[in-house]
């Protein structure tokens, strides 16, 4: 295995377990403030970041051909996404969303292969496949759905596998946190007006925990994660990136375990180790194709 490929895949794991904590920060979050606010402040949290890390990039210049695709990261990754996700979370609840979240696999690779032309091996079918499998035995037994929220996760799946394969195709000419930071900063320009409008609709009361949960979905599960997930696209295919996504909702769970003392469930080893298994089977088969 090339060592840019162990990188990669290193990037990888640390992306979905920052992404795994998500779902608690953001279901406490929503709990003070509302979907639109939240949006807004992680999403200027994770500007800043980026801001930080490409400091010494920023002359690098935006080709006046590429400025639509980072518009369409803009809206569609950084906006729409980020929205439809947190209005999910708050209606249907964190695990139900990491369900379907871990569907992400096969609209990235559907994308992908529209796209970027890659392919759609039937390794990555059986994985799929597995890893959803693996997904519903981690989630087993969790209640709570509800049409709304189930509804806006799944916009969120479909807009967030466009905006992937976009940010793929950039990562050829850019680095990731330049990519990240112009279009997060171009999504501001529909964050910052959205968030004012419901603050003066609805108002807003301040609470430190849920302040505290909004800049941390900021700085480490945005503007880091966002970071490390271009790293992982600027290396491997976008179909091979995505066959990690069910990890997440196995970190969600652990996490909750560690933070919130949830009990597992009975079957959550046994899907935990069906994903592991999906996810190696990837790697491998990936990094045979690149030998």
């Amino acid at each position: 295995m090339k060592d840019k490929h162990k990188a990669a895949y290193i990037c990888l794991l640390l992306t979905f377990l920052l992404w795994g904590s998500i779902y608690v920060a953001s279901s406490y979050a929503t709990g003070v403030f509302s979907p639109v606010v939240v949006a807004c402040g992680r999403y200027a949290a994770g500007t800043a970041v980026l801001w930080i890390m490409a400091r010494n990039k920023l002359k690098s210049k935006i080709e006046k051909e590429d400025v639509k695709y980072f518009i369409l990261i803009a809206v569609l990754g950084y906006y729409l996404t980020i929205t439809f996700n947190t209005i999910g979370i708050k209606h249907s609840g964190a695990a139900v969303s990491s369900v379907i979240n871990s569907m992400m696999p096969i609209g990235i690779s559907i994308a992908a292969a529209a796209v970027l032309k890659e392919r759609i091996r039937p390794v990555n079918i059986v994985c799929i496949m597995l890893a959803m499998a693996g997904t519903v035995i981690v989630m087993g037994g969790s209640k709570g759905t509800q049409v709304i929220g189930v509804a806006f996760m799944l916009g969120g799946l479909v807009t967030w596998s466009i905006a992937t394969v976009y940010i793929k195709k950039l990562s050829d000419k850019y680095p990731p946190e330049i990519i990240g930071l112009y279009a997060m900063a171009m999504s501001l320009l529909i964050h910052l007006p959205a968030a004012a409008a419901d603050i003066a609709r609805n108002g807003i009361q301040p609470e430190a925990g849920a302040v505290m949960a909004v800049l941390y979905m900021g700085i480490f599960t945005t503007g880091v994660a966002q970071y490390l997930w271009g790293k992982s696209l600027a290396v491997l295919d976008a179909g091979v990136c995505s066959m990690f996504y069910p990890l997440q909702p196995v970190f969600s769970v652990i996490l909750g375990r560690i933070l919130l003392n949830e009990q597992l469930r009975p079957g959550f080893f046994a899907g935990a180790g069906l994903i592991a298994i999906t996810v190696v089977i990837s790697c491998l088969y990936n990094d045979k194709d690149n030998n």
